[in-house]
């Protein structure tokens, strides 16, 4: 298996646009690590382990623009006490393809005060399958850890209401899933 190891010991922001197999990334004591990952129209599986230190970050922003099948194994392990993890994902969903995403936040026993989220969005245009499995294993219970996960179709009266303002629904679309996949990345 091929795998990158990448150790942060200064606060960074990566942006990410490729489908390497396997990652782990080691983010030291007190350093934030800003993780902007686009995937558009690729094939992909990929597993990327995450280990935070004391009062370490990762704020991860995924967008994925699926029209092949795609699988993700993202794996956050909290080893000291005040590390954050954020994790926001936004999939869009354009043919009968497969998503299958796993997101795991481990949370070691005295990594007091840690923070974990977890908010995926999955837009599906056809009907395809969308497989979604939001894990959080927590041996400690001086934590803030919630997470949220939605499936469904744009919104109805959003489409109404732009193609009211003059946009056809080739333009209406295009504006929504540039919303959806782009609008919580971090400048």
């Amino acid at each position: 298996m091929n795998c990158k190891i990448i150790k942060v010991n200064n606060d960074i922001k990566l942006i990410e646009n490729n489908n390497s197999i396997s990652k782990k990334i080691y983010v030291e004591d007190n350093k934030k690590l800003i993780i902007n990952e686009i995937n558009k129209k690729i094939e992909l599986d990929k597993t990327i382990n995450i280990y935070l230190n004391e009062n370490s970050e990762v704020l991860y922003n995924i967008s994925n623009l699926i029209d092949k099948n795609m699988k993700f194994k993202i794996n956050i392990y909290h080893n000291k006490k005040g590390s954050k993890s954020n994790i926001i994902t936004r999939s869009l969903i354009l043919n009968n393809k497969t998503l299958n995403m796993e997101l795991n936040s481990y949370v070691k026993k005295d990594s007091k005060k840690s923070i974990l989220n977890q908010d995926s969005k999955i837009i599906n245009l056809k009907n395809s399958k969308s497989i979604i499995k939001p894990n959080m294993y927590i041996d400690e219970n001086d934590v803030d850890a919630r997470h949220g996960v939605s499936i469904g179709y744009f919104n109805k009266q959003n489409i109404f209401y732009l193609q009211s303002r003059g946009l056809n629904k080739n333009q209406t679309l295009k504006l929504l899933e540039k919303g959806f996949l782009f609008g919580h990345m971090e400048d």
